[in-house]
């Protein structure tokens, strides 16, 4: 499954009706005609632009399904609860009566809604752990290239990569027998990798160390590549769709 799940873009479209919705209460209380948009814009207050400007970050956020939402709800139910103490005082003699079926009801919705996003959602494990966004993983593509690589001080290493992704490379490894020099996470190490002719060369960062099997995958590295290099990151783009269409041939 490579989609993002449906309840980020959902709960982007709610902002988004939530944004549209201070207009329209302005036309609607104001007993403006519908086309008086203009009007209503001219109307709102500061805070309430605010308000808005709010919930379009947080549809932003939702549709990129990123982890500053953690931040962003909270802060985002503080303005929201801000806007609407505000909009209560100035209602004056009203103020009971908006409170009960109005404006207490929305502060009630909207606090449930957030509690539903972040606790009880199918995204809310994902915002805790967002290693785990699988449609924002690239795809892998098992293919058996010859590899050289060094650690700091170290001479070069010679092996062959399990799996390839535009990011990243596998290299079965037997970790246990590395005693002299054993790998950290985290460490830096020199990369060249053969492209079936072409040589690619970069840093790698030692991004996990597998001691045992898991699933498919051998014991072995999970090298992050530094591609900050344009041409050295055209180079590796330029293989993997190479690959992904022989891939797509086969099947």
């Amino acid at each position: 499954m490579k989609k993002r799940p449906l309840v980020f873009s959902v709960q982007a479209w709610v902002f988004i009706l939530l944004a549209v919705s201070f207009p329209l209460q302005i036309i609607f209380t104001e007993e403006l005609s519908i086309g008086s948009w203009g009007r209503a814009f001219y109307l709102l207050t500061p805070l309430n632009w605010i308000t808005i400007f709010t919930f379009i970050l947080m549809a932003y956020l939702s549709f990129k399904a990123s982890t500053l939402l953690k931040v962003a709800l909270p802060l985002s139910f503080t303005i929201v609860a801000i806007n609407n103490f505000v909009a209560m005082d100035i209602l004056g003699e009203k103020v009971f009566e908006n409170f009960l079926f109005g404006i207490g009801p929305a502060t009630v919705a909207y606090s449930a809604f957030l509690y539903y996003v972040m606790f009880k959602s199918p995204q809310a494990y994902l915002l805790e752990n967002p290693h785990l966004r699988w449609w924002r993983i690239a795809p892998r593509y098992q293919v058996s290239l010859p590899i050289w690589f060094a650690q700091k001080g170290k001479g070069l290493q010679r092996a062959q990569t399990f799996d390839l992704a535009s990011g990243g490379i596998f290299v079965p490894m037997d970790i246990c027998s590395h005693t002299d020099n054993p790998f950290a996470e985290g460490e830096t190490l020199q990369i060249h990798l053969d492209l079936m002719g072409q040589v690619l060369q970069c840093r790698g960062k030692l991004a996990r160390i597998e001691k045992k099997s898991k699933g498919n995958y051998p014991p072995g590295l999970g090298i992050k590549l530094d591609l900050t290099d344009y041409p050295t990151g055209q180079l590796l783009d330029s293989f993997i769709k190479g690959l992904a269409n022989e891939q797509s041939m086969i099947h």
